[in-house]
């Protein structure tokens, strides 16, 4: 899934721009493969008239899926429709009172989609577990702990990118705290710190939870206790 994201800067460390047809630039990245390219939108920066139309033909251009920005103008937003763009805008004073067609999500996904702190394998875990859900996604989830206080946690997912905020922001609740703690982090305790996920992926943050709670009770079960 190829992810375009509305930037000021030609990398993840610059502020999101948040208007989409005279962004600066597009950052552009495959979660799956890890892969950043960087498309400069010059052209339509100081563009009089039809900059969104233009912006939304030239991201097309390079088969993007989902599009995360601020403000976009209600002809290019038809545009990137035409084109199977899905798009998620920030939430900012400009766009609070909008209709737009998905609600506008915060600061902290977007940093758990971008710069996940927590993905990746371990070796000699001390509970593990690996769950599909019914949606087909399957989330794999590694913790180390030592006297019954969670060290580490790390996890793997074949999910989109809303399941990689998920597991990392449930990764980020459970590190440091007691398994007996980090087994109450629930699906509403992770749609509330990430402010808010979209209704037809609220899924995402059961199905991590859940992988989760099912590797600590694999520690528990090798008789070590709460």
């Amino acid at each position: 899934m190829k992810i375009a994201i509305t930037a000021s800067g030609e990398d993840f460390n610059s502020p999101v721009d948040r208007v989409f047809g005279r962004a600066k630039y597009f950052v552009i990245t495959d979660p799956e493969e890890t892969s950043v390219e960087v498309l400069g939108n010059s052209q339509n920066v100081n563009a009089a008239q039809g900059a969104g139309i233009q912006a939304a033909q030239q991201i097309a251009n390079k088969c993007i899926d989902v599009l995360l920005t601020g403000n976009v103008g209600p002809n290019a937003f038809r545009a990137l429709d035409s084109g199977s763009i899905k798009v998620f805008q920030f939430e900012n004073e400009e766009n609070k009172g909008d209709a737009a067609e998905e609600k506008p999500f915060s600061e902290k996904l977007f940093q758990h989609i971008m710069k996940p702190t927590h993905m990746g394998e371990m070796d000699k875990p001390s509970g593990h577990a690996v769950i599909t859900g019914p949606c087909g996604d399957t989330d794999e989830f590694f913790v180390k702990i030592f006297s019954s206080r969670i060290q580490e946690i790390r996890f793997r997912t074949t999910g989109c990118f809303f399941t990689i905020a998920a597991c990392d922001a449930v990764a980020t609740l459970a590190e440091g705290r007691m398994v007996r703690e980090a087994l109450r982090i629930n699906e509403e305790a992770v749609i509330e710190y990430l402010g808010g996920l979209p209704d037809d992926h609220k899924h995402c943050a059961l199905l991590a939870a859940n992988t989760l709670h099912r590797a600590l009770r694999a520690y528990v079960i090798r008789g070590t206790g709460l």
